[in-house]
């Protein structure tokens, strides 16, 4: 979900709270208050606005100060409800004196926590003396003066000399740390609490720490107690930026808890134990007071670990066996030699394993005595005894490698004494000389690229050449400057100074690329943070960035769906959605453009026809903005059809994604459809974002996936940090400023109300918020003139050189053949996208002078069309 959907969700809560507030419902109000500011929590982690951030935690600071004093007033309405306790004397307790503490131990809450944390106090020992620790004296003295002392002798402990209130053991993991905690629990005559960071976590906000406060107030009832945490570093790590809100809570409440103030807490002893000690908080670190270094054991210790491991079990080990085996374990660790002498151990028994399922066969005597004589025989040939015992010890571990060995045996042997022979009878006819290079001489290679067209040529010819940057007013090779109508800046960004500076200092700092693939030395932080931007974005768990946007889609595809599944997709898919298709090998049927019945007749006949067969991956594939027509998809139909027929939708937003909904989030946002409804959400970063590279966006499950599986993200280069930098930023900028969307529909508006209806030669195909504009020439002048489609290209290149005569730069829809693979004589049976002018806006221009490039074009259109080359609808003149 995203962070709007949180702080929503947050306010409709806050709002029943105070109304039942008012009303004097104090309980219900209390629940809806933390209901509330759970949410609150939630919509602050997601937020990426630093004022955003301030005025949320501003307003459940207010909100959890109402709480407060909801629970103090509950609380002191239970008291008055109760009757006075009464005393062993008879007396009623007033209760005086009872701190705050106390009162919260009475709470039925407070019960429930303590019950949960009761398993954590040990009321077995676990019989484990000083003496079953091996090695480790050092560590042991100073455990006996820290704990074992102050517990069995407290009037040493006067004055000034106190004894230690946190005990840190930290040293190589296998050492003996949870062992030696085990030790002081069976030395130690007192309450021995072990817990671990699950213990002390709960879901719920708020619980944990007062689950920390109850077990440090369980420990001073019932000291002298030791608390014994393991694995410290897990709960206590240290505290940051990114950190979360319960985590830090829970280290705050230990501190208090750890510091004693007002309270009595001597008798009760903090033992913590890790491996990273380094990894702890500063704060949490420096209240343990004395800490104990846990080393690997030396030889002597090991020695000792190797006579406890093996124990009673019987051996033919000797004091020197030991020795030996302690001098060449160096290096061990306490657990180290104990995993080595239980495999050890085991030997004996894998040895006999398969001889507990042998059963006793009688065969005749004839058969015996055959077995005796051939046996006897085969004895006498030298070697015999070797290969004997090799097979008795192999069939006795794996019988069926036996028998796999002795087929490979016989085969070898036949192969090596077979004749050699060929598997090619072919009739070879020898050539001469002479006729070897005459049939090179006459051999012509076909050319690696196919020859100019005449209307390629002609079309190169005229090919404008920009110098400098692309900006909506560009500077021509000729020295003209002209209107730029044929980029996708839509937004101006490649002139927006703040991004080139960003991108600047991106690159003095990472370089102009990393020349690695993600997931080796290519992934960089800034990989991160804009995957973590878009996913935030577009309201989905998770997202992927890739480095080239073409073969983002092209390579999503073929990582999910594999030869044998079912791809339903949109006839009007552009290239490489289609290539995507082609590399998957999946069985894919075509659906007509957009017409969700058509979709169903579709779905549903793929669903009659895999009844009874086994289980496929299906998916529904389709654009959001379709690049060769410029409509928008039906979304909302399609998620109904989607979840009816159990599909799973891929939607590639690249020409969506930045221009459709409030902010840019595209179709979902445009059509408010439920992001997480989408299975993947593709887009690209290269068009209006001034990036580069593309996305994919769905569930963890789904972008971890890709890790491993997507080649294009597997090997290539990782998209480069500036990319990364600016993709980032332009998101940012299309959440914090939507009006630069708005301007951009204002000048679409301006442009279209002056070709269509306007123009009497061509109509729009494009949707209303398409800020590309496709303009195809109307049905009835098609029939009039009997135009082909190579017509039209003609045409309309004649049009676009007409506009670049009078100051606007355009150019036409160039889209690769579709249907890949098909004879050309089926080509027209296909779906093909129409011959179309191309018009892009930008928010670089004014509304005026988009008025103006738009009466420029309908004038251009005008004169071709009116011109003599076009009036009979030949190219004689090509």
């Amino acid at each position: 979900m995203s962070n709007t959907d949180f702080l929503g969700r947050a306010i409709e809560q806050v709002k029943k709270a105070i109304e039942l507030d008012t009303v004097g419902d104090y309980d219900k109000a209390y629940q809806q208050y933390y209901q509330a500011l759970e949410l609150f929590m939630l919509a602050l982690k997601w937020e990426k606005n630093q004022k955003s951030k301030e005025m949320i935690r501003q307003k459940a600071g207010e909100y959890m100060e109402r709480a407060e004093k909801l629970k103090n007033h509950l609380a002191e309405q239970d008291n008055k409800r109760k009757p006075a306790a009464m005393g062993a004397n008879g007396k009623a307790s007033n209760g005086a004196g009872k701190g705050k503490d106390e009162e919260d131990d009475q709470d039925p809450e407070s019960k429930k926590l303590r019950g949960a944390l009761a398993g954590a106090i040990l009321t077995d020992k676990p019989n484990i003396k000083w003496e079953d620790v091996a090695g480790l004296e050092g560590a042991k003295e100073a455990l006996k003066e820290a704990v074992i002392l102050p517990i069995k002798f407290p009037h040493l402990f006067t004055g000034k000399r106190q004894p230690w209130k946190g005990i840190l053991l930290y040293g190589p993991p296998g050492t003996g740390k949870s062992y030696l905690a085990k030790a002081v629990a069976t030395e130690a005559n007192s309450t021995f609490f072990s817990v671990s960071s699950s213990d002390l976590v709960s879901k719920w906000m708020g619980e944990s720490e007062r689950l920390v406060k109850q077990l440090f107030n369980l420990a001073r009832e019932n000291k002298p107690s030791i608390i014994f945490i393991d694995e410290i570093d897990a709960l206590c790590g240290p505290r940051g930026e990114g950190e979360s809100e319960a985590s830090r809570r829970i280290k705050t409440e230990l501190l208090v808890q750890m510091d004693g103030v007002g309270r009595d807490s001597k008798g009760v002893l903090i033992l913590g134990a890790t491996n990273i000690p380094w990894q702890l908080d500063a704060a949490i670190r420096r209240r343990f007071q004395r800490r104990v270094h846990i080393s690997l054991p030396d030889q002597p210790a090991r020695m000792k670990m190797f006579e406890l491991a093996v124990g009673s079990t019987p051996c033919e080990l000797q004091a020197d066996d030991y020795k030996t085996l302690a001098k060449y374990s160096e290096g061990y660790s306490g657990s180290d030699i104990s995993i080595a002498v239980q495999d050890a151990l085991m030997q004996p028994v894998r040895k006999i394993q398969t001889a507990t399922h042998y059963k006793k066969v009688e065969l005749p005597s004839s058969a015996l005595a055959f077995i005796d004589n051939v046996s006897a025989s085969f004895q006498k040939i030298p070697g015999s005894a070797i290969v004997i015992r090799y097979i008795r010890s192999s069939y006795q571990n794996d019988p069926v490698r036996s028998v796999i060995e002795l087929i490979l045996f016989v085969f070898a042997v036949r192969y090596l004494l077979a004749p050699s022979y060929s598997t090619k009878k072919t009739k070879n006819v020898p050539l001469t000389e002479d006729e070897i290079d005459e049939l090179v001489e006459d051999w012509t290679p076909e050319p690696l690229a196919s020859e100019e067209t005449e209307f390629e040529k002609l079309q190169n010819e005229k090919l404008p050449v920009i110098v400098g940057p692309a900006g909506a007013k560009t500077k021509l090779q000729n020295g003209r400057t002209v209107t730029n109508l044929a980029s996708y800046n839509h937004y101006n960004f490649a002139s927006n100074p703040e991004l080139t500076a960003k991108a600047v200092n991106t690159v003095r700092t990472y370089g102009v690329g990393p020349c690695s693939p993600p997931g080796f030395y290519g992934t960089q932080d800034v990989h991160m943070k804009s995957e973590a931007d878009i996913a935030a974005h577009l309201g989905m768990p998770a997202a992927i960035i890739y480095a080239q946007s073409f073969s983002t889609v092209s390579s999503v595809i073929p990582a999910f769906s594999k030869r044998g599944d079912v791809i339903v997709a949109d006839k009007a898919v552009n290239y490489p959605i289609r290539k995507g298709l082609q590399i998957s090998r999946s069985t894919v049927r075509w659906y007509e453009h957009n017409d969700m019945e058509d979709l169903e007749r579709v779905l549903a006949k793929v669903v009659k026809e895999g009844h009874g067969k086994p289980l496929t991956r299906r998916f529904i594939v389709t654009e959001g903005l379709f690049e060769n027509v410029g409509d928008v998809v039906d979304l909302p139909k399609l998620i109904e059809l989607k979840l009816k027929y159990k599909f799973r939708a891929i939607l590639d937003e690249t020409w969506s994604y930045g221009i459709l909904g409030r902010t840019g989030k595209g179709v979902t946002e445009h059509q408010n459809v439920d992001p997480n409804n989408v299975d993947m959400i593709i887009g690209g970063l290269a068009g209006c974002m001034s990036s580069g590279g593309g996305f994919c966006a769905g569930s963890e499950e789904i972008v971890e996936h890709q890790r491993l599986s997507a080649a294009a993200y597997t090997f290539s280069a990782a998209l480069p940090a500036l990319l990364a930098t600016t993709a980032s930023e332009t998101v940012t900028i299309l959440q914090e400023e939507p009006s630069i969307i708005q301007n951009l529909r204002e000048n679409i508006r301006a442009m279209r109300a002056q070709l269509d209806p306007r123009s009497d030669w061509v109509r729009c195909t494009s949707a209303a918020e398409n800020p590309v504009v496709l303009l195809v020439l109307k049905d009835q002048h098609i029939r009039d003139r009997g135009l082909s489609r190579a017509d039209q290209e003609h045409l309309f290149q004649d049009c676009v050189d007409e506009c670049l005569a009078n100051g606007v730069l355009i150019t036409r829809l160039k889209s690769m053949p579709l249907a890949l693979g098909m004879a050309p004589k089926d080509l027209e049976k296909e779906w093909q996208p129409r011959a179309a002018l191309k018009v892009c806006i930008t928010t670089g221009l004014s509304k005026k002078e988009t008025e103006k490039a738009g009466i420029i074009i309908r004038h251009a259109i005008t004169t071709v069309m009116k011109g003599k080359r076009w009036q009979s609808g030949s190219l004689s003149t090509v």
